[in-house]
């Protein structure tokens, strides 16, 4: 046919196979319609004219082409059945869609001579489509499913569908370049991985990635069009020269995961882009956009670099745990704005920001090695509960790390990781934190292990926390340990300890810490005990000074008690309104929920017994479920110490008598003692709290592997903030956002057993690490093996199932009977007014002991570090220009090396060395405050560099200052300090001395021709000794040599600075005046 419309009808034909089919000549413009299937068994050409398929489904055995005049109408199927292989082609500059096309039946393999299209693509289980050697393209508009092998060559698939719900499955198999041009259409992957070899373009429509991972070796544009990250991770791996353009904000178009592990370069041709979770450079370059970067999660660099851009990194995560990590890069501006968010700076290497160092929100603990900043320092202050001094304040550290033995020796440990934290009434320099003055609930707990299996002696580790490094009682702990040698028996490798209380911080800038250290005297045989890193952490938190608090201890050591007898506190140490006691016994006025500590450390007198103590606590002489706790003391290789530890929330009834009692359960009383300071503390709940309280009275478990505990009684809840099934249950639903404080006790029975029981909280059944739980069981009559422990989870989601997981961790498992069991909950924001997930703002550094260093080469930087204090800070670039425009705070050092200019209107407390070389020229104090507050004695800079002139020069307590060719205009020198300036107003021969100053010990020289430091002054430069003494200053003189020498014309004066009186004692030593 040349001009007509022909119909192809095989409806009652016996056999209707073609071999080879061809449609129409040089001059056709027919248009053939198929009203039954086409079957051919050789090659089929569509050269002229209009093939009308409809529906009608087309098998071909041989070759597929178009023809530069020869077209299709309809999404029939197009099946390839034949074998071997056969080409697909199409002469159209835009491809004719031929349908859906199927690659099945027997084995073969299709490759394309041209570029093609097709309705949608299938490759059958033992077919392969190749765009062959030419690399040529195919466009789909529908779905594409592979079966078995696509070989992409270096050949384009365009998917241009124009509707949703698209499907592709690549089958493993690698796509060259990918590219999505339908306008309207919406693709997603089925499977959780795809690679592209070159580029992924997204020119219009809506692309959902693949769930796991997207290797891509090109270029990745969604210019036009919509990518969602789908959660995964788009890995980069070229080694040319790439780029990336999402075309998006900082809030659309946004990665997951990025990666760059490649030997090329990457440019973000953005101005702006997101990763809503981590990246990370492993290999190759990366330039970054030029304005800002956005980054939900960590940025760590192994391998490779990047290129700042001229831009801002910004780091936007509402979660803890986050690292930042740039390893030989250095960013251009840096900014943290993550309400309640955490991120942690290298470890210990060094660290460069080139522009302005930011923090509006959440917590950025810094490297302990050096931050350069080459901008200027804002870090925003808290309002609404973010980082203000208040109640509701907290800091969560936890190891991830450190595997330091525990020897004889002490152990200070530190808490490598920070998890959470709010508010500025808590610093953390490893590895002390230091506390503002309150009251605040503390809760430690370390796991560790031993490497010793040469003999199976006992190993004791004590716990104690030092508050301004004297160990205190309160809060102790002890753990205990039978090695395994590998013989046949119940043994351990591994324990836990810890311990809680609250505490009462009387001063600000008190360091508390934690020290672990072992008693026993066993051999370790070549082994260590050791931190376990991931199963341990401290929590502070602040509380509210104004509730009411009883504190009650033992005076001094006192014989334990047996039989569930009475603890009896002989000492009131704190009682607020609500609270009365007679001897043991601890009445409590008003019913609600309390926060209940204690801790019992029981000393021995060395013999052979094991011996095992547990206690409890009753209300009206009835038992508080979930309130048992226990200590094993062996008496044998100096295990000869206990202590008895609890923490948690019970609900008291009016007028309810509160008191522990003691029980041995295995052992001999006899030459046993609580020690001294052994104390309780009791926090009423203010009105408004919201708690929950879950029991387990009966039941078993045996947690060999971690098991998820089920509590069978809810004895209080507040449904306002948590849900709780009825019956059984193994979680607690949590209602609200926010942080929440939880508290779990268990004790456990076993009849022939040495075990040792743990527990840790978890969310959404992923483990906390910051806090567990745990207890030795001898079994054999030591078998009540019980403890309790608490941890804060911060920033809970609305619906966040929060659960005890047990494990035993000794070598040996086996089964436990539990017989009580509580697991209690407080949500903070029902007593604080806005803590830190809850509506906060403000921004909080972390100095981590480190050093930040300005060297910026511009004027007019500024230092505004909000409420977090520096620990060293350093000043130095000649060109450099910085203006503090709030109050600022080093608990170490603070030095001015090199400026151009300094100015400080505020309030500069150096708790550590101040030290300037800096002339006055480029200084100005005028208005602001120096305060120096080290405790110690030091110069602040010597006398050829350095002297300047103070708005107002504070000398803390304790603290002895000396300085040269310096002033002052005013002077605030604390009468247990002092001030030695030498060559004072930068005149020659004047000794100005404020407040105590002592000197014990050399040779203190008055005299005209030795300067104030011994150097001679003889041969010209001789001059003139004023000594000037503040008024009400003593100045004394001991054991020294003591020389005022001055000749008629040059005499030595001592006089008062204006007014006053002041006292000079001199005992001992030679005086020449």
């Amino acid at each position: 046919a040349t001009t007509t419309s022909e119909t192809i009808d095989s409806t009652g034909a016996t056999l209707a196979l073609f071999n080879n089919v061809t449609f129409g000549s040089s001059t056709s413009i027919s248009n053939w319609s198929l009203t039954t299937a086409l079957d051919i068994d050789g090659d089929l050409a569509v050269n002229e004219g209009v093939l009308s398929r409809g529906l009608s489904e087309i098998s071909v055995a041989g070759d597929l082409s178009t023809g530069l005049n020869g077209s299709w109408t309809g999404v029939g199927t197009t099946t390839f059945d034949g074998n071997g292989t056969s080409n697909w082609s199409d002469a159209h500059l835009t491809p004719e869609n031929v349908g859906k096309v199927v690659i099945d039946g027997s084995s073969k393999t299709i490759s394309l001579a041209g570029n093609v299209a097709a309705e949608s693509v299938s490759i059958g289980a033992d077919d392969i489509l190749s765009a062959s050697a030419s690399d040529y393209d195919i466009t789909v508009y529908q779905d594409w499913i592979n079966n078995n092998t696509f070989l992409a060559q270096q050949g384009t698939v365009f998917f241009g569908a124009t509707s949703t719900n698209k499907t592709i499955i690549a089958g493993g198999d690698s796509f060259y370049d990918l590219t999505f041009n339908g306008v309207g259409g919406a693709w997603s992957f089925s499977e959780a991985n795809l690679s592209v070899t070159n580029n992924f373009t997204v020119s219009t429509g809506t692309v959902t990635m693949p769930t796991g991972t997207t290797t891509l070796s090109g270029s990745f544009s969604s210019v036009g069009g919509t990518f969602s990250h789908n959660n995964a991770t788009l890995l980069m791996t070229s080694g040319g020269v790439e780029t990336l353009a999402a075309s998006g904000t900082p809030f659309t178009n946004a990665f997951y995961n990025l990666t760059f592990n490649g030997s090329g370069s990457w440019t973000f041709t953005d101005t702006n882009a997101t990763t809503s979770n981590d990246f990370r450079i492993q290999s190759g370059t990366a330039t970054f956009p030029s304005g800002e970067l956005s980054i939900g999660g960590s940025l760590v660099e192994t391998g490779g670099g990047f290129n700042h851009g001229n831009g801002t990194v910004k780091f936007i995560s509402a979660a803890q745990g986050n690292l930042v990590d740039p390893d030989n890069s250095s960013f251009n501006n840096l900014t943290f704005d993550g309400p309640n968010g955490g991120w942690s700076l290298p470890a210990s290497n060094n660290m460069t920001v080139l522009g302005d160092f930011t923090i509006a929100s959440g917590t950025a603990t810094s490297t302990s090695g050096t931050l350069f900043v080459g901008g200027s320092w804002n870090i925003t202050a808290g309002v609404g509960g973010g980082t203000s001094a208040a109640p509701g304040d907290y800091l969560i550290r936890r190891n991830d790390s450190d595997t330091a033995s525990v020897t004889t020796a002490n152990l200070n440990a530190g808490w490598d990781t920070a998890v959470a934290s709010n508010g500025s009434s808590i610093s953390y320099s490893a590895p002390t934190s230091t506390l503002a003055a309150g009251k605040y609930l503390v809760m430690y707990s370390e796991r560790f292990d031993t490497t010793d299996i040469t003999n199976n002696q006992r190993v004791e580790i004590q716990s104690r926390l030092l508050i301004d490094g004297l160990a205190t009682t309160t809060g102790a702990g002890q753990t205990y340990v039978r090695k395994e040698d590998g013989s046949a028996g119940d043994w351990q490798r591994a324990a836990i300890v810890g311990g809680s209380a609250i505490i009462n911080i009387s001063n600000d800038d008190t360091e508390l810490a934690t020290r672990f250290y072992r008693t026993d005297s066993s051999s370790d045989g070549g082994g260590t005990t050791d931190r376990t890193p991931g199963w341990g952490g401290m929590t502070i938190l602040r509380l509210d000074d104004s509730w009411n608090y009883a504190r009650y201890n033992v005076s001094g050591e006192t014989a334990t008690v047996d039989t569930f007898n009475e603890v009896v506190w002989d000492q009131t140490a704190e009682e607020d309104t609500g609270f009365s006691r007679t001897g043991a016994n601890i009445t409590i006025t008003n019913a609600g929920r309390y926060l209940v500590t204690y801790t019992i450390p029981i000393t021995t007198d060395g013999g052979s017994d094991r011996t095992e103590y547990i206690s409890k606590i009753q209300l009206d002489n009835t038992d508080v479920e979930g309130s048992y706790v226990s200590t094993y003391i062996r008496e044998n290789q100096s295990t000869d110490d206990g202590v008895l530890s609890y923490v948690g929330i019970i609900n008291v009834s009016a007028s309810d008598v509160l008191d522990i009692k003691m029980d041995m359960t295995d052992g001999t009383i006899t030459g046993h003692n609580m020690e001294e300071g052994s104390s309780i503390e009791i926090l009423e709940l203010p009105s408004g709290n919201e708690t929950i309280i879950a029991e387990a009275t009966t039941g078993e478990m045996n947690p060999v592997t971690l098991t998820e505990f089920a509590w069978d009684t809810t004895a209080f809840i507040d449904t306002d903030a948590f849900t709780m099934g009825a019956g059984t249950d193994s979680y607690v639903d949590v209602d609200v956002d926010g942080d929440y404080l939880f508290f779990a006790a268990q004790q456990t029975t076993n009849g022939g057993t040495r075990t040792f029981p743990s527990a840790r909280f978890s969310v959404n059944d992923v483990i906390s690490s910051s806090t567990s739980g745990g207890q030795f069981n001898r079994s054999g009559g030591a078998d009540q093996g019980g403890f309790a422990f608490g941890g804060l989870l911060t920033n809970l989601s609305a619906g966040d199932d929060i659960s005890l997981e047990n494990i035993y961790i000794e070598v040996d498992r086996a089964a436990q009977t539990l017989n009580h069991g509580a697991m209690s909950g407080l949500r903070l924001g029902s007593v604080f007014s806005a803590p830190a997930s809850e509506g906060s703002t403000g921004g909080t550094f972390i100095a981590n002991g480190g050093l930040v260093e300005f060297d910026s080469s511009d004027s007019g930087e500024t230092i505004n570090p909000g409420n977090s204090h520096f620990y060293d800070v350093v000043f130095d670039n000649a060109s450099g220009g910085w203006t503090l425009s709030t109050d600022a705070t080093s608990t170490n050092n603070f030095i001015l090396t090199n400026v151009s200019d300094f100015t400080n209107t505020q309030t500069v407390e150096v708790q550590g060395e101040f030290s300037t070389a800096v002339a006055s020229t480029s200084t100005t104090w005028t208005g602001g405050v120096l305060y120096l507050n080290s405790e110690t004695d030091y110069e602040i800079n010597n006398k050829l560099t350095g002297g300047d002139d103070y708005g107002t020069l504070q000398v803390g307590a304790n603290t002895d200052i000396s300085m040269w060719n310096s002033s002052s205009t005013v002077y605030a020198v604390d009468a247990s300090s002092s001030l030695y300036s030498q060559d004072h107003y930068a005149t020659d021969g004047y000794l100005n001395i404020f407040g105590d100053y002592n000197r014990t010990s050399g040779t203190e020289y008055w005299s005209y021709a030795t300067d104030f430091d011994g150097t001679d002054l003889s041969g010209g430069s001789e001059r003139q000794t004023n000594v000037y003494i503040e008024n009400s200053s003593v100045v004394t003189i001991t054991d020294t040599f003591l020389e005022g020498i001055g000749t008629s014309t040059a005499s030595t004066t001592v006089q008062n600075r204006g007014s006053g009186t002041y006292t000079v004692n001199i005992s001992g030593g030679t005086t020449t005046l």
